[in-house]
C-alpha cells in the first residue's frame, strides 16, 4: 500500500505533466494558426496586386462599371461551380467580378483575357442569374 506522501507526489507529478502537455499543444496550435493566417494574408495581398491590372485591361474593352470596386472571386473548384448555368464555361483559375451596385456579374478568363459569361446578379444572393 502506498503511503500518503507517495500518493500526493504522484498527483502533483500528474498535474504538472498535464499542465506541460496542454501548454506545449497550445503553443503548437497557435504557431500553426499564425502560419495559416500569414499564408491567407499573403494570398489576399497577391490577389489585390493583380486585381487592378486585369481590371484596367478589361475596362478598356468592355463597359465595366467605373463607379464601384467589384468583389473579385477566383474559382478554385470549377466542377462544383458548374451546377449553376452561369459557370458552365468556368475553369479553375477563372475570376468572377461581382458588381453589387450595378447588379452585374462577369466570369473572366485571365489566361485568355476574355469574358466567358456576363449576367445580372440576383437580389440579395450575390450569385449570378443564368
Amino acid at each position: 500500500m502506498l503511503h500518503f506522501k507517495n500518493k500526493e507526489k504522484i498527483i502533483i507529478l500528474a498535474g504538472f505533466s498535464l499542465i506541460v502537455a496542454v501548454s506545449i499543444s497550445s503553443i503548437y496550435f497557435y504557431i500553426q494558426y499564425q502560419k495559416v493566417k500569414k499564408s491567407l494574408l499573403e494570398t489576399n495581398v497577391k490577389n489585390q496586386d493583380v486585381k487592378p491590372t486585369f481590371l484596367e485591361e478589361l475596362a478598356k474593352s468592355t463597359g465595366l462599371p467605373r463607379d464601384e470596386e467589384p468583389t473579385v472571386v477566383r474559382i478554385n473548384d470549377a466542377e462544383r461551380a458548374k451546377t449553376q448555368p452561369f459557370f458552365f464555361k468556368a475553369k479553375n483559375g477563372d475570376i468572377v467580378l461581382l458588381y453589387k451596385k450595378a447588379k452585374r456579374a462577369i466570369l473572366y478568363d485571365p489566361l485568355e483575357k476574355k469574358i466567358l459569361e456576363s449576367g445580372p446578379l440576383l437580389e440579395g444572393s450575390g450569385s449570378a442569374r443564368p
